[in-house]
C-alpha cells in the first residue's frame, strides 16, 4: 500500500487517541466486585494501529534513534519476564498487550516514513471535540453515556464522580472523553506544548486558526482541576523560558500571539472559577481531604506490595490484586494503584524491569542532550519535564491504555523534535 495511505491511517489513530472505545471481552473480579483494572479489553485505536504496523512492515527508525528503538525491545523483554510471577495471569497478559501496542505506536512515530508535523496536527485536532465536551460537562454538571465512544454517564450529584465541592455545591470536573479528569489534564498539557512547538512552522494565515485550539485547550485545562497537569505545565514552561533566556533564543513573532491569547484564556477562566481552583488547594475541604488521605495512605501500602517480589515484581497490572490479597475485606474502590507511576512500575515489574525502563530513558536523554541547544531540543526537554512531573503524581501513565498511549506519543515527539532540527534556530 502507498506510504501516504498508511500515514493517513496513522493520523486517524492519533486523532481518535482520546476516545476510549473498546471491546471488553472478560472481567477479573476483586472479591466478587467489578474493578476497572480487571476489565480485559481491546481498544479500537489499537486495531487501527495494528493495521498500520502490518502494512508498514519492519520498522525503519529515523537516523539517530536506533539505540532508543532497541531499548524498547529490552523493556518489553523485562515486562514479559515479569509475567511469570503474576497471580492474575490474564490481567497481566492483557496489560502487556497494551504495552506492546504503546511500544508499536512509539516505534511507528519514530519511523522515517512518519511525518512528525502532520502527526502533531492530527493529535491536536483529535482533542478539540473532547475539549468542547469538557466545557459542556462543567456547565451542565452532566455527561451522556456512549458505548461507541467509550464514555460513561456522569452526574455531579452522584457519589464517586470527580467534583470540586464548596459549601455543599458540587462542580463536575471536565472529563472530556476520558475516564478521569486527571487523564484529560495530562493530554491537554501535552497538546499545549505540542502547539507551542508547532506554531513556529505555521504561516500567518494558519496562525489565526491555531489560536482557536490554544484558547480552547488553555481554558479547559483549568476546568479539569487537575493539579498534576497544572504543575506539569507550569514547571515545564518556566523551564523553557529559562532555557530561552540562558541560551539567548528569541521566539518567533507567531509565538508571542499564541502566548498572549493562551494567557488571556487561562486568566479569564481562573477569574470565573477562582473559588473552585482555590478549593483544590484547601486540604480541610471534605473531597480534598479524602483525596490527600488516600494518596498518603497509598505510600504506606506500597512497601507491603513491593516486597512480595522486589526483583521481578508482582506482574504487570497486578498491583490492585496483590493489594486485595494483603488487605481483604475492603470496598473494591479502596484498591487503587499508587498515585506515583515510578513506584507502581517498580512494584509490578520489579527492580529488573525498572532497570530496563531507566535504560530506555537514558537512551532518550542521550538523543535529547546531543541536540539540546536546538529549538527542537529545547521543546523536547520541556515536554519530557512535563511528563516526569505528571508521572510523579498519577498512576494512569502505566495503569491505563490512555496513559500508555499518551506517553508513547509524547516520548516519540521528544525524540523526533530533538532530531528534526540541528541549526539551533527558533525561527
Amino acid at each position: 500500500m502507498h506510504k501516504s495511505t498508511i500515514n493517513k491511517i496513522l493520523y486517524l489513530v492519533l486523532f481518535f487517541l482520546p476516545w476510549q472505545s473498546r471491546y471488553i471481552f472478560s472481567e477479573v473480579l476483586i472479591l466478587g466486585d467489578i474493578t476497572e483494572y480487571g476489565k480485559l479489553s481491546v481498544y479500537a485505536v489499537e486495531v487501527l494501529l495494528l493495521i498500520v504496523i502490518l502494512l508498514r512492515g519492519r520498522p525503519r527508525p529515523i537516523w539517530g534513534s536506533e539505540h532508543v528503538s532497541k531499548s524498547i525491545y529490552i523493556l518489553l523483554g523485562a515486562v514479559f519476564f515479569s509475567l511469570t510471577f503474576s497471580n492474575e495471569y490474564n490481567v497481566s497478559l492483557n496489560h502487556v498487550m497494551h504495552l506492546i501496542f504503546a511500544a508499536g505506536l512509539f516505534l511507528t512515530l519514530c519511523d522515517e516514513r512518519t511525518d512528525v508535523k502532520n502527526s502533531v496536527i492530527a493529535f491536536v485536532a483529535g482533542l478539540c471535540v473532547p475539549a468542547v465536551l469538557g466545557i459542556i460537562q462543567v456547565f451542565t454538571g452532566l455527561s451522556p453515556s456512549s458505548t461507541l465512544l467509550g464514555m460513561s454517564f456522569l452526574d455531579a450529584s452522584t457519589a464517586g464522580v470527580s467534583v470540586v465541592e464548596q459549601q455543599g455545591a458540587r462542580l463536575l470536573r471536565a472529563y472530556g472523553s476520558f475516564s478521569h479528569p486527571n487523564i484529560f489534564g495530562g493530554y491537554l498539557t501535552v497538546v499545549l506544548i505540542c502547539l507551542a512547538w508547532l506554531v513556529r512552522f505555521v504561516s500567518k494565515k494558519v496562525l489565526y486558526i491555531t489560536t482557536v485550539p490554544v484558547v480552547l485547550f488553555s481554558s479547559v485545562l483549568i476546568l479539569t482541576f487537575s493539579r498534576s497537569a497544572w504543575l506539569g505545565l507550569v514547571i515545564s514552561f518556566l523551564w523553557l523560558i529559562l532555557l530561552m533566556v540562558y541560551r539567548k533564543k528569541i521566539p518567533s513573532k507567531n509565538a508571542y500571539v499564541i502566548i498572549f491569547l493562551g494567557c488571556i484564556a487561562l486568566l479569564s477562566t481562573l477569574f470565573f472559577f477562582h473559588s473552585s481552583v482555590l478549593a483544590r488547594f484547601q486540604p480541610d475541604l471534605y473531597t480534598e481531604a479524602i483525596s490527600i488521605n488516600e494518596r498518603v495512605g497509598q505510600y504506606s501500602e506500597f512497601g507491603d506490595v513491593f516486597f512480595i517480589n522486589p526483583f521481578f515484581g508482582v506482574g504487570p497490572g497486578n498491583y490492585v490484586f496483590s493489594l486485595s490479597d494483603l488487605m481483604p475485606g475492603l470496598s473494591v474502590w479502596s484498591y487503587q494503584p499508587i498515585h506515583n507511576s515510578f513506584l507502581l512500575i517498580m512494584t509490578e515489574i520489579g527492580v529488573i524491569g525498572v532497570a530496563a525502563l531507566l535504560y530506555f530513558m537514558i537512551r532518550v536523554d542521550q538523543v535529547n542532550s546531543k541536540y539540546s541547544k536546538t529549538a527542537g531540543g529545547m521543546f523536547a526537554i520541556t515536554l519530557a519535564l512535563a511528563l516526569f512531573v505528571i508521572a510523579l503524581f498519577d498512576h494512569y501513565v502505566w495503569s491505563m491504555w490512555s496513559g500508555l498511549s499518551l506517553y508513547a506519543f509524547a516520548f516519540a515527539m521528544v525524540v523526533r523534535w530533538s532530531l528534526l532540527e540541528k541549526n539551533g534556530s527558533l525561527t
